[in-house]
């Protein structure tokens, strides 16, 4: 008896610990809950027959039977518990009985039972399961002696087992359990058997495959080519259906707005009760920046895989809303890269006239992209373009709600409205700096965006620079900050009041810097089509040459000064040193002061330097005097005949129309080629 109840509770413990692990362990590391409501039409019923052999090994009297018998059931599994099952069985079994001894009694025993039954089950694979089961109920025994007599009494049961699936509607099962019949006796019983599922043919045609409802924001036209590798939405597939679909292929459909469909998902195999998440994407045709309005596009996912029964297709349709071409949020300020755009017509055209009014007007000494950028501002301010500010605007909230909407311009909107925030400024000024060959990038502080541009420039060159705590240094890179709202501001006016805003909320770590071609790799510019429009003739070209010289003369006058620095009192103090009047000259050269830097070259020349001789040379040859130019470089090239810096003079000389001539009874050559200025010299230190 105490054996017999041991026995009992540690099987019926077992199996109801199988049981509550598996309902509460997830079926694989890919199961997600389902989100939607299963479309099978009813519980899978099955039926299963089988033969039995009981061995008891305890008895609660002098009585002992080895019985052999069979059974029946029908069970059933629940929807969306694909892992349990629950049922009605009857059984029967026949054994012979003998005493404590072995002796056969003369009579046998006859058991008739219905009862209940509980299984949880674990799949190995795609062919076995294993499994846990209680049974339990009545049971009618008969004792078949002359007089026969009949009774009744309890029975619980409790094992596992395996299930062999060689077809989804078939398995062979085979079970081992702990029996225990009460007041009677307590066996080992095992099964082997079969089950059949019994399905109406609705059931059988349903669909194997649940989806679940299409989880999707809102798109937004200007990052159409993004949404070729990242996802819009996705939605949850489930396999419903008893039997593991495989080589599994989704395809997303978006007419009118996407040419073609779109592979979402290729995925191996789908266990049954297994769901994933799909990604939907999409590559978008560009016609989507036609959309000047919010809306709606219908989309649809077909899914198709292989069962026992071959290929099959299920799809599922939904909507999906579309943004206008200018919306855009902010919570990730990188994607405001995607409407910079230097290939507009109107950016084109404008900052190349631009560019082309002051070429005349620059000055050497003056980093080229810092004169450009004066160009450009004083173009914009001369085009009429204003600052619009709105406290309520999107990107003033978006460091709260980086969800929230904004209206963001094209570079051509902004040139056509001549308003916007600072974001359509910031837009704008880079467009037309990137349409120059000058990189840029955004800059964000909380509830503001402004810009720089590359300087091109090495760092530690750029220490000597005037504006050098104005400059941003990052990467190995010279970055020239612009607060594009100051509308009225001169350049120097604009750099500074970006430099502050940059240090003030940099110093918090509240500051952020992106490189706009960086974030084109995440984020490709577009552009609006060409409408055949242009900006038309710029109608302030005198103006603006005047008041681009009248603000490059006094920018260029400070630099000077302040490359200059203390060299005029360390002349004073040594008269003699030929180094300090050569790089006095060079200064002077480099900002066009040519007469000063003859001055200062002839007296370094006089105390036999050879950098200021070549540097004399380098005066001619701007002037085209090519017989002078020789002549110097001759004298350089008695006194140091190695120089590197000689040879280059030579060399220049010699590729020149009129030089050639004259240096070619020396060269023993003739080149013919383009004329140099001054920016192709090299002035020697």
């Amino acid at each position: 008896m105490k054996k017999t109840a041991l026995a009992l509770g540690f099987a019926l413990g077992f199996a109801l610990l199988s049981l509550t692990l598996h309902a509460q362990e997830p079926l694989s590391q890919t199961a997600q809950p389902a989100r939607s409501a299963p479309t099978r039409f009813g519980p899978d019923w099955e039926l299963s027959a089988w033969p039995a052999l009981l061995l008891p090994v305890a008895s609660e009297n002098d009585s002992n039977a080895l019985d052999f018998g069979g059974g029946f059931a029908v069970t059933a599994r629940p929807l969306g518990a694909n892992y349990l099952t629950l049922g009605l069985e009857g059984t029967y079994t026949y054994g012979l009985l003998r005493d404590s001894l072995g002796n056969d009694l003369g009579t046998s025993l006859s058991e008739a039972g219905l009862g209940l039954t509980a299984a949880a089950e674990r799949p190995l694979g795609d062919l076995f399961a294993a499994r846990a089961f209680l049974r339990g109920g009545l049971v009618m025994g008969r004792l078949n002696a002359g007089d026969p007599a009949t009774s009744w009494y309890g029975r619980a049961e409790t094992g596992v087992g395996l299930d062999f699936k060689p077809s989804p509607d078939w398995r062979l099962f085979a079970d081992a359990a702990w029996d225990e019949h009460f007041g009677l006796y307590g066996a080992l019983s095992f099964r082997a058997g079969s089950r059949w599922l019994l399905q109406s043919a609705a059931a059988k045609n349903a669909p194997r495959l649940r989806f679940g409802d299409f989880e999707t924001g809102n798109v937004f036209p200007v990052l159409y080519s993004w949404y070729d590798d990242h996802g819009f939405g996705t939605v949850t597939l489930t396999n419903q259906g008893r039997e593991t679909l495989k080589n599994l292929r989704a395809e997303l459909s978006l007419k009118p707005h996407a040419d073609g469909a779109k592979d979402c998902l290729t995925l191996a195999s789908l266990k049954p009760g297994e769901t994933i998440t799909v990604e939907l994407r999409s590559l978008l045709n560009p016609e989507v920046l036609n959309l000047t309005e919010t809306s709606k596009a219908s989309l649809e996912l077909t899914v198709s895989y292989d069962d026992s029964k071959g290929r099959h297709e299920e799809s599922r349709s939904g909507t999906i809303q579309f943004m206008d071409r200018n919306a855009i949020t902010w919570d990730d300020d990188r994607k405001a890269a995607a409407f910079v755009s230097g290939k507009d017509p109107w950016v084109m055209d404008l900052s190349n006239n631009l560019n082309s009014l002051v070429k005349d007007l620059r000055v050497p000494g003056i980093n080229k992209n810092i004169e450009t950028a004066l160009a450009v501002h004083q173009g914009l301010q001369a085009w009429g373009i204003s600052y619009v500010h709105s406290p309520q605007s999107p990107f003033s909230r978006s460091f709260s709600n980086p969800e929230v909407i904004d209206y963001l311009k094209f570079p051509r909107q902004t040139l056509n409205y001549r308003a916007g925030d600072c974001a359509d400024l910031s837009v704008l000024y880079a467009s037309c700096f990137e349409s120059l060959g000058i990189g840029t990038a955004f800059i964000t502080v909380p509830g503001h965006i402004f810009m720089a541009i590359d300087l091109e420039m090495d760092p530690s060159a750029a220490a000597s620079l005037s504006m050098a705590g104005d400059l941003i240094i990052r990467d190995g890179k010279t970055w020239l900050p612009l607060e594009t709202t100051l509308r009225d501001g001169t350049l120097a006016e604009i750099v500074h009041e970006a430099a502050m805003e940059w240090q003030t909320e940099s110093a918090k770590g509240d500051a952020a810097f992106y490189d706009i071609h960086e974030a084109w790799q995440l984020f490709p510019p577009v552009g609006l089509s060409d409408d055949g429009t242009r900006p038309g003739k710029l109608e302030f070209a005198s103006r603006m040459q005047t008041s681009y010289s009248g603000e490059l003369k006094p920018l260029a006058e400070r630099e000077l000064r302040f490359q200059l620095g203390d060299l005029d009192a360390q002349i004073k103090g040594d008269p003699k040193n030929p180094k300090l009047f050569n790089s006095r000259g060079v200064i002077m050269a480099r900002f066009g002061r040519y007469d000063d830097a003859s001055k200062d070259f002839s007296r370094a020349a006089a105390l036999d330097s050879v950098p200021a001789m070549v540097n004399m040379g380098n005066l001619s040859f701007l002037k085209k005097q090519y017989a002078d130019a020789k002549e110097w470089y001759t004298k350089a090239k008695s006194l140091a005949p190695e120089s590197p810096g000689v040879a280059a003079a030579f060399a220049r000389l010699e590729k020149t129309a009129a030089g050639s001539a004259a240096v070619a009874s020396a060269a023993g050559t003739a080149q013919r080629g383009a004329s140099m200025d001054e920016t192709s010299l090299d002035w020697l230190e």
